[in-house]
C-alpha cells in the first residue's frame, strides 16, 4: 500500500562538491523515480527538482531501459543551460520512489510508489548529464505542490490540491 503523502526528501550533496567555483557545499533536492513504458519500468533514477525547467527532461538511457519510442514524440526545442536543445515529447507513466524505500531493494515498486501520467521531454543524446531526469513545471509541478528549502534542506511532496490557486484569492493591494 502506497504511504499517504506528504513525502519529505532530504537535500543530497553534490559528490565533487569541492570543485564548486565558489569552494562551498552544493546541495541538491533529489528524489527518485522511475519512467514505466512499454518494456516495463526503468531502473531508478535521481532526479532533480527543479522549479527553472519549463519540462520534464530524461536522458536517452531512460527511455530506452523502458522501451519508450522517443523518435514517435513531438519535437520541440528547449532551453537547457543556456543553449537550444531538441527534445521529443511522449506521454508516458513516471513512479516517484517512497523515500522511506531508497536504497532498498524491492523500494519503487507499484506498490510502494506514486505513478502520474506525464509529458516527459527526452534528449536523443545527452552527453555526461548531471541527472538522468529533471523534474520541471510540465510533467511534475503541475501533478504535485513541492515545497523546495535550502535553509531545512528539504523537498516535501505532497497533494496537488495542498494549496489553493493563487487565482482563487482576493487581488493583492496596489503597492
Amino acid at each position: 500500500m502506497v504511504r499517504p503523502l506528504p513525502w519529505v526528501f532530504p537535500y543530497v550533496t553534490e559528490v565533487n562538491a569541492e570543485d564548486h567555483p565558489l569552494g562551498r557545499t552544493v546541495l541538491r533536492p533529489l528524489v527518485e523515480v522511475r519512467v514505466v513504458g512499454p518494456g516495463g519500468p526503468s531502473n531508478r533514477h535521481a532526479a532533480l527538482v527543479d522549479s527553472g525547467s519549463d519540462y520534464t527532461l530524461a536522458a536517452p538511457i531512460v527511455a530506452l531501459e523502458a522501451a519508450i519510442d522517443i523518435a514517435a514524440g513531438r519535437s520541440t526545442t528547449v532551453r537547457v543551460g543556456g543553449a537550444s536543445r531538441e527534445i521529443s515529447v511522449v506521454e508516458t507513466s513516471m513512479r516517484l520512489c517512497d523515500p522511506s524505500f531508497v536504497g532498498v531493494e524491492g523500494g519503487c515498486e507499484e506498490d510502494n510508489s506514486l505513478s502520474w501520467k506525464a509529458e516527459v521531454g527526452f534528449f536523443s543524446r545527452w552527453d555526461d548529464p548531471p541527472f538522468n531526469v529533471i523534474l520541471g513545471q510540465v510533467g511534475f509541478f503541475d501533478h504535485f505542490s513541492v515545497s523546495l528549502s535550502r535553509h531545512s534542506q528539504l523537498a516535501v511532496v505532497d497533494e496537488i490540491d495542498h494549496l489553493e490557486p493563487y487565482a482563487d484569492h482576493e487581488t493583492p493591494p496596489d503597492g
